[in-house]
């Protein structure tokens, strides 16, 4: 057994899952959890018990239960429930997830089979987006684009993570510090974000500054050009996986103070530099 979240938060309240798996037949049960906690899990454990109780009598009853040493698994209330149903529990080793292999699998399938469920379907089906013979039903795409940037403008559903964003200014000065151009950026406030929600992974590969100098010491004895290029608003050209909404900023125009999806990355969101490299790599 095993728990993962937090995730967006459901029209029922759930923020977590409980994976049950028997390792026997490799059948496997879901909960939904609105919290972290012993006391849910103890209530979670024992309606899914009841529901199979009668099934389990007929295979010789539930004998074993492995766990990890989370709070919610290791405490006394989840102790004395397994003592009233006389089954035991092992505990997998400390910062051992290896331990409990199949159920950390079993959840990881259920994660990603969710999301795959969610793709775009124009990154699915390019063809129909863009055919290559000429047909009249592409006249309907203009109404078809309008109608999709209307629906970014929507309201938030309950339990949504909305992110604030604000307006950075700043000047753009030459070599010598004079200012040439005024700059204003809006960013998006990431540290509002919640892991498993608004992003996942965040890692991008970064030179360190001593790459950089072994590098051109190496072009100097080879007799190499360096070449260097600068991408402007090089985070905003990247296509988020995730789904994260923002409130924009008073100075949007018509939609400040208004609820947007964003279909690209954005300064100041935690997964803004992965993305881009993702979209330079790609």
């Amino acid at each position: 057994m095993d728990l993962a979240g937090p995730f967006g938060q459901s029209s029922g309240g759930a923020k977590y899952v409980m994976q049950t798996l028997d390792h026997h037949t490799n059948y496997g049960w879901i909960c939904f959890l609105r919290e972290r906690s012993g006391t849910n899990v103890v209530a979670a454990f024992r309606a899914w018990y009841a529901s199979i109780k009668s099934l389990l009598a007929t295979h010789g009853g539930l004998g074993c239960v492995l766990t990890d040493n989370g709070t919610e698994w290791v405490n006394a209330e989840f102790r004395g429930l397994l003592a009233e149903l006389n089954i035991t529990r092992e505990l997998t080793a400390v910062d051992g997830p290896k331990s409990n292999g199949r159920v950390e699998r079993r959840i990881a399938l259920v994660m990603e089979g969710g999301k795959a469920a969610f793709l775009e379907f124009p990154k699915l089906f390019p063809g129909v987006m863009f055919p290559t013979k000429a047909l009249s039903f592409r006249a309907i795409w203009p109404e078809a684009f309008a109608w999709m940037n209307d629906s970014l403008n929507i309201a938030a559903e309950r339990g949504t993570n909305v992110i604030s964003a604000k307006w950075v200014y700043s000047r753009k000065g030459d070599e010598f510090g004079y200012a040439v151009r005024a700059k204003a950026r809006l960013v998006a406030r990431g540290f509002a974000q919640r892991e498993g929600v608004d992003f996942f992974e965040t890692f991008s590969p970064c030179p360190s500054i001593t790459s950089i100098r072994l590098l051109a010491a190496i072009a100097c004895v080879l007799d190499w050009d360096l070449c260097h290029f600068d991408a402007e608003q090089a985070f905003v050209q990247s296509e988020l996986d995730e789904v994260v909404f923002i409130r924009l900023h008073p100075g949007c125009g018509a939609l400040s103070g208004k609820v947007v999806r964003l279909r690209r990355s954005l300064y100041g969101l935690k997964q803004a530099s992965r993305t881009w490299h993702h979209h330079l790599t790609s």
